[in-house]
């Protein structure tokens, strides 16, 4: 599965980093955390800052595969951000 480290506002390259995790770690990192469907495609996630483009990520957002979401509790598949965890939260 992967974990997306995604800069605010509509930018170039918006993904920062994109990391590698099995259900089980993304569980054990986001523990209950409210996940807000963003749909199948990355939308753009706030407002950018004149600084945006200099900036590190500012959200965590999860790519769920289809063969992922049952293992997350989740009822579709596509992009979910993470409500309330900064990039800084993750433990890599």
């Amino acid at each position: 599965m992967e974990v997306l480290l995604v800069k605010s506002g509509n930018v170039d390259n918006p993904v920062t980093k994109i990391l590698e995790m099995e259900p089980k770690q993304v569980k054990s990192q986001i523990g209950n955390r409210t996940l807000r469907y963003i749909g199948l495609e990355l939308e753009p996630i706030g407002e950018a800052t004149r600084m945006s483009a200099y900036a590190g990520p500012d959200h965590v957002v999860l790519n769920v595969k289809a063969n992922n979401k049952d293992e997350l509790g989740l009822q579709k598949a596509g992009f979910y951000l993470v409500a309330d965890v900064n990039p800084s939260d993750l433990k890599m």
